[in-house]
């Protein structure tokens, strides 16, 4: 097996792609490809078909690629997996949350919770992870057996250029119902600021609390909400319609401790101001308010940050601009490629 020149192959969950797979699967993959290298992403229901379809015609099948990367243990056990390990595939992990359940049940009751972990302790060849601080997370839960590595999520800025920006000021909110907590601390601030800025929106996609239900049913013209699941090369437009994206994040859930700032980052891609949470997540990205602001997470702390966002355009345009700046230097796919294929031939090699 080449160390050089691994081909690659990327076995999702989804038949939408979303987010996560986008970042740790879909850019990097791309990327890999756009240099010469061999990747492909496919979906694990596809698996099955290919490979006999591939028997029969003598065309390439699954069993061409080296490395098979999978998220959240998605091909974890069976025949399959057996197979593979015996022709000297090589299996990597990849996870991008917290998913030992200890502080939050992200692995559903029924998902198989011990098959994940025992692939990513026994079968795994390597494991890829988003952050430092979930690296170690993961290497408490499986031990020093398998190599972790930390691959910071970044974006294709081609992607986040040009976008249309609302004709109003708007503010924007996107996440999944996973935010119920964290949001809550916008539940008082929000309200306040459309009533004292009658020049400002509101757009939230994906989770739409009871809260901002209420909001729009007040502010029918100025609230907007949208919960259709968007590919994720949809996502730019709709974050990019912002001029100040809202990342908040309830900073004494060991859960979050975990997560990327991926959020702050999209909204610093798309041009726009953020406001983030005081977190560790959001620290690095956002700087001592060099790229944004990082504030409490108390109602008041967040009021008194939009509305300082609102009333000043002119730290509003520069924090934006520095911040894609940053981006661009830091989050770059079309630079950080390297860090996946340095991983994967390490992996490769092993």
């Amino acid at each position: 097996m080449s160390a050089k020149r691994p081909a690659t192959l990327y076995i999702h969950n989804s038949s939408v792609l979303s987010g996560c797979e986008a970042y740790r699967m879909w850019l990097p993959g791309e990327e890999l490809m756009l240099h010469g290298y061999q990747a492909r992403m496919v979906h694990h229901y596809q698996l099955g078909v290919w490979a006999e379809r591939a028997r029969i015609t003598g065309e390439p099948g699954p069993g061409a690629y080296d490395l098979f990367v999978v998220p959240r243990g998605g091909l974890s056990s069976g025949p399959a997996v057996d197979a593979l390990k015996a022709t000297g595939k090589r299996l990597i992990f990849e996870i991008d949350d917290d998913f030992t359940n200890e502080y939050r049940v992200v692995i559903q009751e029924q998902v198989d919770y011990e098959r994940i972990w025992n692939f990513a302790r026994h079968l795994a060849d390597g494991i890829t992870v988003s952050t430092p601080y979930l690296a170690e997370v993961v290497r408490r839960r499986v031990g020093g057996r398998v190599p972790i590595y930390v691959l910071p999520n970044s974006v294709r800025m081609g992607m986040w250029q040009g976008l249309e920006r609302a004709e109003r000021l708007t503010l924007g909110l996107t996440g999944s119902i996973t935010h119920d907590k964290d949001w809550a601390v916008l539940a008082d601030a929000l309200p306040a600021v459309l009533a004292n800025h009658p020049q400002v929106d509101l757009n939230v996609a994906g989770f739409v609390p009871d809260w901002v239900g209420d909001l729009q049913a007040r502010y029918p013209e100025r609230v907007f909400t949208d919960t259709t699941w968007h590919d994720y090369r949809e996502y730019p437009t709709i974050v990019g319609r912002a001029h100040i994206v809202l990342c908040p994040v309830e900073p004494t859930d060991p859960f979050n401790w975990s997560k990327s700032g991926i959020k702050a980052i999209e909204g610093l891609a798309a041009g726009a101001a953020v406001i983030a949470s005081d977190i560790n997540i959001y620290q690095p990205v956002i700087g001592p308010n060099k790229r944004g602001l990082l504030v409490d997470f108390r109602p008041e702390s967040w009021y008194e940050a939009i509305h300082t966002l609102i009333i000043d355009s002119g730290l509003r345009q520069q924090l934006a601009a520095r911040g894609r700046m940053w981006v661009n230097k830091r989050h770059n796919i079309a630079l950080n490629w390297g860090c996946w294929l340095k991983a994967y031939q390490e992996i490769a090699s092993r």
